[in-house]
Formats: C-alpha cells, sequence, structure tokens
C-alpha cells in the first residue's frame, strides 16, 4: 500500500515511478520525508523549491494577473508538476463589449 501511494504521488509530480527505485527509497533510513512520502536527497529539493515557489511567488502572480483582467478577459493558471512545476498562464482577450 505505502509503495502504491509514493508512486502515484510521484507519477503526479513527475518523479521517477520506477517500482526498484521507490522500494528503494521506502528501504533507506536515509531517505527524506515530506507528508509520509519518500524522496531522495535530490528529489526533496526539488520538492522543497517547488513548494516555496507556490507559497511565496503564486500569490504575487496571481494579483499582478488579475489586476490586469477585465470583464473582456479571461485567465486562468495552473502548476504543471509533471513538467518541473512550471507555472502555466493563460490569458484570453476579448473584445470589448459595446455600449448601447
Amino acid at each position: 500500500m505505502e509503495l502504491e501511494k509514493n508512486i502515484k504521488l510521484r507519477k503526479t509530480l513527475g518523479f521517477d515511478i520506477n517500482r526498484n527505485h521507490v522500494l528503494s527509497i521506502l528501504n533507506d533510513e536515509n531517505k527524506e520525508e515530506r507528508f509520509s512520502y519518500g524522496f531522495t536527497k535530490e528529489e526533496a529539493k526539488e520538492f522543497d523549491r517547488r513548494m516555496k515557489f507556490q507559497k511565496d511567488e503564486v500569490p504575487k502572480i496571481k494579483q499582478k494577473v488579475f489586476e490586469k483582467i477585465n470583464e473582456n478577459n479571461i485567465g486562468s493558471f495552473y502548476i504543471d508538476q509533471k513538467n518541473n512545476g512550471k507555472l502555466i498562464l493563460g490569458i484570453t482577450v476579448g473584445t470589448p463589449k459595446l455600449k448601447k
């Protein structure tokens, strides 16, 4: 069960999901743990980087984006964890509504 749980999260994060790799991490006394999941030191560092970015930078970016959005525009974003935690931003600019 623990193996499958870790593989599922690792797949979501874009980390190595090879069963032997994950088993070796879970059996390693020196593994890094985040929220009860096992990681190598390098993976834990990458996980921490992503969480820091999401905590510190994403709210600032979100505020700036939504300051620019108005009734003629649509904006959204998501974090692509499988692609190194990249922030994907999309804005659709519409045509202004004509006043009658």
